[in-house]
């Protein structure tokens, strides 16, 4: 199974979300279909469950083989207007219909979509999307995201601050290296590394021989 199931049965919200993740972009055959459907009466979380509806969309898109469509040629403006007026649903398929030119046509304008959007799981899929074209004049306005409710945000946020510019990371991370989800701890580590890796290393190695169990996943 290429996403953890162990994970995704975890009390860690934080390893359940990356579980998730994975699995929205990797699960894609009938057992795995089947086994993200069996577990969603037993996952609680909100947040949590909808992540499972997007994994389960994109697994069963995947096992029918049906192609992403096409995303159409608009200009920023135009897809900026499209976007704000769909449901949350449909601005996931926009975004994953993106592809390409196509993202990096439009990347200019992701900043813009990210402060309109309220929904915090399609800001972490503006994010994911577009994190690769991301204008890096707008790179420091994420910190803020750090602190936002959604833990999935968060995760994201955090996990493109680290590949585009981890120095804007040096005071958030004393606080994110303390968390009590372990997935976030352990991205703030690794934001650390690019930082001050014997620093990193201590870190770590802390957390090893900490007495707390917790401490140590």
């Amino acid at each position: 199974m290429p996403f953890s199931a162990r994970d995704l049965q975890s009390p860690e919200k934080s390893l359940r979300i990356f579980a998730l993740e994975q699995a929205i972009h990797e699960a894609f055959t009938p057992e795995e279909v089947q086994w993200l459907r069996d577990w969603a009466p037993q996952e609680t979380d909100s947040e949590c469950l909808q992540l499972l509806q997007h994994a389960l969309a994109e697994a069963q898109r995947r096992l029918e083989k049906r192609s992403r469509e096409p995303s159409e040629a608009l200009d920023g403006d135009d897809f900026r207007r499209r976007f704000v007026s769909q449901t949350s649903a449909e601005k996931w398929k926009l975004l994953d219909n993106l592809q390409g030119e196509t993202l990096l046509a439009l990347a200019s304008f992701a900043p813009i979509l990210l402060r309109q959007e309220r929904d915090p799981l399609i800001q972490a899929r503006i994010l994911r999307r577009f994190f690769r074209h991301w204008p890096e004049a707008n790179l420091p306005e994420l910190t803020s995201l750090l602190q936002a409710q959604s833990l999935t945000l968060r995760l994201t946020t955090l996990e493109v601050l680290i590949q585009k510019a981890p120095e804007q990371l040096r005071q958030e991370l004393p606080a994110l290296i303390q968390s009590a989800e372990p997935w976030l701890r352990s991205l703030a580590i690794r934001g650390l590394a690019h930082i001050n890796l014997p620093e990193a290393l201590e870190y770590l190695e802390g957390m090893l021989y900490a007495e707390d169990s917790g401490m140590r996943q």
